[in-house]
């Protein structure tokens, strides 16, 4: 999916926009659609939700959906941000309902949706549904890390090799940087208070 899937230069009602934005997102995740559609209410659309992802991060753990093996904590996060964002108490701390406006705009209530939506609430929750479904396309193209295709020692200890280069590429980093302990340092300090 192209950057920026949803900002575009729209000339027109605020409401045509708005169809135009929900019709992209459906398409992309008609799941999240036929929940929101078959809801009746809010309190049915944020269990039917809830569980679509529970199931969905389940089958993954047993691996019944194949994913990249790098994918896997970009869907455990998205699938926490949707549950945060799903939450009552988050709605109640922000005092926002993205559920209900979701809900609302499956249900073409367009009247009720909130004035001044904008497209990036649409493009938020595209790539956060994409998140949940393994779909974020951000490892699109990347090599595995070897110790994946390995069991038992040898993949541990590939994954121990692995750990150490970023361990020694993170020491790199920090001792490229002065420490407040240098003797350099400490003297400038002493200059610097005079």
């Amino acid at each position: 999916m192209a950057q920026g899937f949803f900002i575009e230069r729209y000339k027109g009602p605020a409401g045509e926009a708005l169809r135009r934005w929900a019709a992209k997102l459906w398409e992309g995740h008609p799941w999240v659609y036929r929940i929101l559609r078959k809801a009746k209410d809010l309190k049915t659309a944020r269990r039917l939700l809830y569980d679509g992802m529970v199931e969905r991060e389940r089958a993954i753990r047993a691996r019944e959906v194949k994913v990249h093996p790098l994918e896997w904590c970009i869907i455990r996060d998205s699938s926490r941000v949707m549950r945060n964002i799903l939450s009552r108490r988050c709605e109640k701390l922000s005092g926002f309902s993205s559920l209900e406006c979701l809900w609302k705009i499956a249900h073409r209530r367009w009247e009720e949706v909130p004035k001044g939506l904008i497209p990036a609430f649409f493009e938020e929750f595209y790539r956060l549904f994409n998140g949940v479904r393994g779909k974020s396309g951000i490892y699109e193209g990347a090599e595995s890390p070897t110790y994946t295709k390995l069991k038992g020692q040898e993949a541990a200890l590939a994954r121990s090799e692995e750990l150490d280069g970023l361990a020694e590429y993170a020491e790199s980093r920090i001792d490229s940087y002065a420490s407040g302990l240098d003797h350099d340092v400490i003297a400038r300090r002493k200059n610097n208070q005079h």
